[in-house]
């Protein structure tokens, strides 16, 4: 006849007082005027220590030879089934028949346990949780919604119908639409309904219920900015993409070029379709890059987001600070006078000329406009940008191909007076050209 499993009884060190009086294991320190404690783990500097084999049995036979009467209690840092990776270890010894697993612990709502137990099987297990009261959080957009896809989420007060269209379009900014969720009554036997996150707006029950949505595990991505990050880091990481591991920042520079222009096309076309296709193969160079970067132990896509927070930040005062600036002009001489004060606080080697950093690779049009633009900032007139083009000779190979660069430099400046854009004015022109000449030969 087979021993009983040994029991094993979790609870968290908050409520230690409620513990039967049996020995202890615990996985962090407890005062002595609370509890007496048998043993102390071996610290886990993060969750994937446990899995190494010797852990895992040094864990359980501490948790064996603590025991008395084969009982034993086990105490964690917060509540058992929220983050914990010890209880993943021994939910599966539980289901194998090897222990007898006792959850006691209540610091969440009676019906909330329910509810993870109904949603992730008994005892339930979350490495992370989103509890979400509706009417609290609202509204979800512009980047202040509590959701993310990595976690479970549980939205309390949802009555389908009018709620739960709503909850499917603001939920579908974070998950596909067939996405399993389930509805859990809030009053009476919580009977669960399972269906597609599509179908929420389509539900004819007026109880208010739980709505919970799983979580997204592996490689089961969904729609937010940190799935797309989490596939670019599988693709990059062993067993990936081969073409992915070989491409460095400086393979993909073309790329980033092509990408934005296509990105311009197809604003340019006005076509939202297309933009919407375009903007994403951009940010994938973004993210690729930033990707890049991480695995060469250089910096993280979240360093560049942090700097580029603080960027805004600092270049708008009006907004983020006290300072005041009444229209768009007050806003740009603000933004010139803040990126002046940045160049200053460089070092010397890495301060740029008086105009700035302007890119070598723009094209050359808007690249003379720009120059100009920021040429008229400092003291340089139109007469002084006339008096170099006549006395730079050495910089042409012929004088017709000064009078034409004069002639260029000309229209870009009277471009910069009037506000016009001269790079997207002469692509319009051209790309109206290009389609005339085509209708033309349609017609022959």
């Amino acid at each position: 006849m087979s021993p009983d499993p040994l029991r094993v009884t979790v609870i968290s060190a908050e409520h230690i007082g409620h513990l039967p009086d049996i020995p202890i294991v615990s996985r962090t320190f407890i005062p002595p005027a609370l509890a007496h404690v048998s043993y102390i783990l071996d610290e886990l500097r993060s969750d994937t220590d446990f899995w190494t084999s010797a852990w895992r049995q040094n864990f359980m036979g501490q948790l064996q030879n603590t025991a008395v009467d084969n009982k034993v209690g086990y105490v964690v840092p917060g509540h058992p089934m929220l983050g914990d990776a010890t209880m993943e270890f021994l939910l599966a010894e539980d289901r194998d028949g090897r222990i007898d697993l006792e959850l006691y612990d209540e610091p969440l709502p009676v019906i909330l346990t329910e509810v993870l137990s109904i949603s992730f099987g008994s005892p339930a297990f979350v490495d992370a949780l989103a509890l979400i009261e509706i009417d609290r959080h609202a509204p979800f957009n512009g980047g202040m919604s509590p959701v993310h896809s990595s976690q479970a989420v549980i939205v309390t007060n949802v009555i389908p119908g009018s709620i739960g269209a709503d909850l499917e379009r603001i939920l579908g900014r974070h998950y596909r639409p067939d996405t399993g969720v389930r509805l859990i009554p809030m009053v009476g036997e919580p009977e669960q309904a399972e269906l597609a996150l599509e179908e929420l707006g389509n539900e004819v029950s007026g109880y208010p219920s739980y709505l919970v949505v799983p979580p997204a595990t592996g490689d089961s991505f969904q729609r937010t900015p940190n799935d797309l990050q989490r596939i670019v880091a599988r693709l990059r990481a062993p067993g990936g993409c081969s073409w992915d591991r070989a491409q460095s920042n400086t393979s993909l520079s073309r790329n980033l070029i092509e990408e934005s222009y296509e990105l311009l096309d197809a604003i340019e076309s006005g076509k939202t379709r297309a933009i919407r296709e375009e903007l994403g193969d951009f940010l994938l160079q973004a993210v690729m890059h930033a990707q890049i970067t991480e695995d060469a132990g250089s910096f993280t896509l979240e360093d560049v987001i942090d700097t580029l927070i603080e960027k805004l930040e600092r270049r708008h005062p009006h907004v983020f600070q006290h300072a005041t600036a009444d229209d768009a002009d007050a806003v740009l001489q603000t933004w010139d006078d803040i990126k002046k004060s940045e160049r200053a606080a460089k070092p010397s080697r890495e301060t740029p000329g008086p105009l700035g950093d302007i890119p070598n690779s723009l094209p050359s049009l808007m690249r003379a406009q720009s120059v100009i633009k920021r040429a008229s900032r400092t003291s340089y007139t139109a007469q002084q940008i006339e008096q170099f083009n006549e006395s730079a000779h050495h910089v042409f190979q012929t004088e017709e191909e000064r009078r034409i660069v004069a002639q260029i430099l000309q229209a870009a400046h009277s471009a910069q007076e009037l506000g016009v854009d001269a790079e997207h004015a002469v692509r319009t022109w051209t790309l109206g050209f290009e389609r005339a000449v085509a209708e033309a030969s349609d017609e022959d």
